[in-house]
C-alpha cells in the first residue's frame, strides 16, 4: 500500500522503482522490530489460562464470590484499557473482533489485554483473601 501511495510522486527508471520498493520494505521490518521491542506481550491461548486457573466460567466465580459494588470497585481499580475490554467482554458479551473493532485494536490485542486485566484481577483478589 506503501508503495500504491508512493507512485504518483515517484519519478525514475526500474531501478529506482526497485530501490524505492526495498526502501519501503526495510522500513516495514524496523518499524516492526521497533513494535517488538515496545510491545512484549506473548499471545496466550483462553483455554490455556481458564484451565490452569481450574475455572471454566470466571464471570460466575467472581460475581459469586463479590458483591457488585465489589466487582466495580475492582474493575475501577484497573487501567482504562483493561477495563474497559473486560466489560465489552463479560458484561457486553461481545467477541474479541466486535470488541477490537469497537476499542480500535487488533484481536491479539484484545485477547492480551484481557489476559493481563484478568491476571491482575486475580492477584487482587489473592491478597484480598
Amino acid at each position: 500500500m506503501a508503495l500504491a501511495r508512493s507512485l504518483p510522486d515517484f519519478e525514475g527508471d526500474w531501478s529506482a522503482l526497485r530501490a524505492l520498493t526495498f526502501t519501503i520494505a526495510r522500513h516495514r521490518v524496523i518499524d516492526e522490530g521497533r513494535k517488538r521491542v515496545r510491545r512484549r506481550t506473548e499471545p496466550v491461548d483462553m483455554q490455556a489460562i481458564l484451565e490452569s486457573a481450574g475455572a471454566a466460567d470466571v464471570e460466575s466465580q467472581a460475581l459469586s464470590r463479590l458483591g457488585v459494588e465489589a466487582a466495580r470497585a475492582l474493575i475501577a481499580s484497573l487501567p482504562a484499557t483493561q477495563a474497559e475490554v473486560l466489560l465489552l467482554r463479560v458484561l457486553g458479551d461481545l467477541s474479541v473482533e466486535e470488541t477490537a473493532l469497537i476499542i480500535g485494536k487488533r484481536p491479539g490485542a484484545v485477547r492480551a489485554i484481557q489476559h493481563r486485566a484478568l491476571r491482575r484481577l486475580a492477584a487482587q483478589l489473592g491478597e484480598d483473601a
